[in-house]
């Protein structure tokens, strides 16, 4: 379902970007996933946290894109999601 999501957001955004903000948003997206690596000895869980990361980078970006082009590249930080 998250893909879902982050698709559904991504088609509201991501060609609106700039080529240095689509830099940006592919570091934080890989941020996500450092910050929630899946490992061989524990996978869903990391896994969920992970895509939920990146949902909510996704709809960070999507509610600033909503009057057209970003004109700035919007404050977001890799959320501490609680196990």
């Amino acid at each position: 379902m998250s893909e879902a999501v982050i698709d559904k957001c991504k088609a509201g955004f991501f060609d609106r970007l700039s080529h240095r903000q689509m830099r940006l948003y592919e570091r934080r997206l890989e941020a996500c996933g450092e910050r929630y690596p899946v490992t061989e000895d524990g996978g869903s869980i990391q896994i969920y946290l992970s895509s939920m990361c990146a949902e909510d980078l996704a709809a960070t970006y999507f509610k600033a894109a909503k009057g057209g082009r970003i004109a700035a590249t919007p404050r977001w930080s890799v959320p501490n999601i609680p196990e």
